[in-house]
């Protein structure tokens, strides 16, 4: 698994990996949610959209969290080609730019 990894958790949920591959050692991954974009208002600069199987999801990053290794059950896809979109979200959430 590595950074911006879209995966798939235990609860049939997916998230895409937030946390830093530096930090490979813990037992626990930083994630934030992938949520479907139906009925979930998104302010594009906080929530960037992915397109997966089909369907539009949009990143919470609001609701970032840890979850444990044991809870990814697979790499879906990688959002790599997206870095900065997620990091630009990610300094809303933190620095508030």
């Amino acid at each position: 698994m590595r950074q911006f990894d879209i995966v798939k958790l235990s609860d049939g949920s997916l998230a895409i990996l937030i946390q830093a591959d530096l930090l490979d050692a813990t037992q626990t991954r930083v994630v934030a949610p992938l949520l479907l974009l139906k009925g979930v208002k998104a302010t594009p600069k906080l929530h960037p959209t992915f397109e997966i199987s089909g369907n539009t999801y949009l990143l919470a990053t609001e609701q970032l969290g840890a979850v444990l290794i044991k809870d990814i059950k697979m790499v879906l896809a990688s959002a790599k080609d997206r870095e900065w979109d997620v990091r630009r979200a990610l300094d809303l959430v933190f620095v508030g730019v």
